[in-house]
């Protein structure tokens, strides 16, 4: 690629196999109001130009929050800015508020695409832009009473979007529409229209986006009552995008109304699979919002379904990386609050924050200790916020806050990594974007390098060259603490068994555990490998162990980005069983010792992996497992002679099932 004054212009390369994939996760309550040119310029960068991002920031990763084995601790730092940084391969909008009343008239219409050219030509959007943002006003300011028709028909729709409604915009992104009112010809748009027509605002987004980003595609184009997101892609690598998934879970009034939710999208790029989550949670501060804003995270996770296997495992665990951000609604609340006034303690906040006490601030963050005390997100990492709060400000360029409310971080954006892969995320920037002045809120915006998976080759007709298959004994398999999962007229307990599980790199579920059915359907071998149900006991332990025998594997690199899971389920005789929670373990790191390949001694290795780890469902803690998993490649013969050996063939037995049981 070529460039000028600093910006790609010309077809960018594709990227090398090792090339780390350079995303963007922003969060925006954009208050119900229209943004103008300069305020999306202020969040979003200008055609993804990362680079610039980074040599303006004022908020790169400190070096002494990043751990020691941390592959960001020599990468963006204060004082250390790469000059190759580029641009971005994704950018990720999540946006609460974000419906609005577009302004018809043409004259409007342009000053505002005035203004966003101003912002294009000098990104500090000086003198000259915020000159036509007041001229904007003015004229706002000038407009007629509204046609009541209008208004009504506005009100409805509105109304509509924000009880239940939602709009998949994704198959339709590629073209984006003029803004145009029905009855209205082309030519024509000074003449008033008769009547609103609903999603103008996506219209208008998406013109601003597609002037802002020319250099990329949208992939993602979700909209939930006044909840939205969209997916940005670099042109280049948008036929390398797959496995796309949306949906929403709505936690406004009655669970139903989606004036509070989440939404959750599902990708590949470059065989790394990614979950996006944006919400928007229970506002207020006090203790009962707070509880409700950590069951809102949990019900958002458990109602939207994505990715593969999602009736078992919720987006934060059934992908390689999953991010959340939003408008989490969590507030400062400093230790002492309770012996205080309202009006006292949002005194000594703004004093805290005038001070630039940042530290202290994050301390009294709801949001840090609900993630300390595993409340909520479990597993999730997020920064620390080494700025001002986010929340509550007038809607101008700066921080002047409100006085009725407390200055808070409730615009966040938090992240967790598979098994496995933790170290192939580095975070390099994590800043607010003070320049946004249409807002209540000021958005937030994290960046990060990925380093992409390593898929391994699963298929049925592999098999190793010493005809060795890929073994693996669980044993000494307990939980205690389980959530009770039973009615109390049934006892109030639960009823667990462990169905071991496995997704492979790519996503696939069937092609390392689970046993298909025999010839004419006659063999038992079928389902996935499990233990025995334990009934009333919320603290069980097996006895028996389990044996799990891999396919489709030759070596240690065909394991290459799968996932086991260690899938808790509750046994329901009148119904359908229930998942308690899973624990996920990376394969490859338990059989990180071993080999198919001959020995000079002629003895077949092993390699014994303790695992104590909490069983996790909807980002929340159920129970705790723990287990011994032994693993070999054997042969069948190797196998068969060390099974008779340890325990005799006379005491060989299957379950239901089909798996083995020693």
């Amino acid at each position: 690629a070529t460039v000028v004054d600093g910006a790609h212009t010309g077809k960018m390369s594709q990227p090398d196999d090792d090339d780390p994939i350079k995303l963007l996760i922003c969060s925006c309550n954009m208050g119900n109001a229209e943004p103008t040119g300069s305020a999306l310029g202020g969040w979003v960068p200008n055609d993804g130009d990362l680079s610039s991002m980074l040599e303006k920031t004022l908020y790169p990763v400190p070096k002494e929050i990043v751990p020691e084995d941390s592959p960001s601790k020599g990468a963006i730092t204060f004082g250390n800015v790469p000059d190759d940084a580029g641009k971005l391969d994704l950018i990720v909008l999540g946006m609460q508020e974000s419906t609005f009343e577009v302004e018809g008239k043409k004259k409007n219409k342009t000053l505002v695409r005035q203004n966003s050219e101003a912002m294009d030509a000098n990104d500090d959007a000086g003198e000259s832009a915020g000159t036509l943002r007041d001229s904007v006003i003015k004229e706002k300011k000038k407009k007629k009473k509204k046609n009541p028709i209008k208004k009504a028909v506005s009100s409805v729709t509105g109304g509509v979007r924000t009880l239940t409604g939602s709009r998949d915009n994704t198959k339709e992104t590629f073209a984006v529409p003029d803004i145009r009112f029905p009855g209205v010809e082309k030519g024509k748009e000074d003449n008033e229209p008769s009547i609103l027509t609903p999603f103008q605002d996506t219209h208008v987004l998406h013109r601003l986006l597609k002037e802002r980003c020319p250099s990329y595609s949208i992939v993602v184009d979700y909209l939930r009552g006044e909840m939205r997101m969209i997916v940005l892609v670099r042109t280049e690598l948008k036929d390398q995008v797959t496995g796309i998934e949306v949906d929403a879970e709505n936690t406004g009034l009655g669970r139903v109304f989606a004036n509070k939710g989440g939404i959750i999208s599902t990708l590949t790029l470059r065989k790394t699979r990614f979950s996006f989550m944006s919400a928007h949670l229970t506002a207020h501060e006090g203790g009962k919002h707070y509880i409700n804003r950590n069951k809102d995270l949990a019900e958002i996770l458990w109602g939207a379904k994505v990715g593969p296997m999602s009736k078992y495992f919720d987006a934060s665990i059934n992908s390689h990386h999953a991010f959340f951000c939003g408008d989490l609604n969590y507030r400062v609340v400093l230790p002492n609050a309770d012996n205080m006034e309202g009006a006292e303690h949002r005194e000594t906040v703004r004093g805290m924050v005038e001070r630039e006490e940042w530290r202290a601030l994050n301390d009294a963050d709801e949001l840090g200790q609900a993630l300390r005390k595993k409340e909520c997100l479990n597993g999730f990492v997020t920064l620390p916020c080494l700025f001002p709060p986010t929340f509550k400000v007038m809607r101008q360029g700066g921080y002047e806050y409100i006085e009725k409310r407390t200055p808070s971080y409730t615009d966040r954006v938090l992240w967790r990594s598979a098994d496995g892969f933790e170290s192939n995320i580095s975070p390099i920037c994590y800043e607010p974007c003070p320049d946004f002045d249409t807002s209540d809120h000021k958005p937030v915006r994290c960046a990060f390098t990925v380093k992409p998976t390593k898929i391994g080759n699963v298929a049925l007709e592999n098999t190793s060259a010493t005809g060795r298959k890929l073994y693996a004994v669980v044993s000494k398999l307990s939980c205690t603490d389980l959530t009770i999962m039973d009615n109390e007229l049934l006892g109030g307990s639960s009823d667990p068994y462990v169905m071991f599980m496995c997704l492979t790199g790519d996503g696939e579920s069937k092609k390392l555990l689970w046993r298909n059915s025999g010839e004419n359907g006659k063999s038992k071998k079928v389902g996935w490998p499990r233990t025995k149900t334990i009934m009333q006991e919320l603290n069980p332990t097996w006895r028996d162990p389990v044996l799990l025998e891999f396919g489709g594997v030759a070596s240690y690199d065909d394991l290459a980005g799968s996932i086991v899971y260690a899938n808790v389920i509750d046994y329901d005789m009148n119904s359908g069983d229930d998942v308690i929670g899973a624990v996920p373990i990376n394969l490859q790191r338990i059989c990180s010792k071993i080999s198919p390949d001959d020995t000079d001694d002629g003895s077949r290795p092993t390699q014994k992996t303790q695992i104590s780890k909490p069983v996790l469902r909807n980002g929340q803690v159920h129970g705790h497992l723990t287990c011994t998993i032994e693993t070999a490649w054997v042969t069948q013969q190797e196998f068969e002679e060390s099974v008779a050996s340890a325990i005799g063939a006379s005491k060989r037995k299957k379950d239901k099932s089909g798996c083995l049981i020693m």
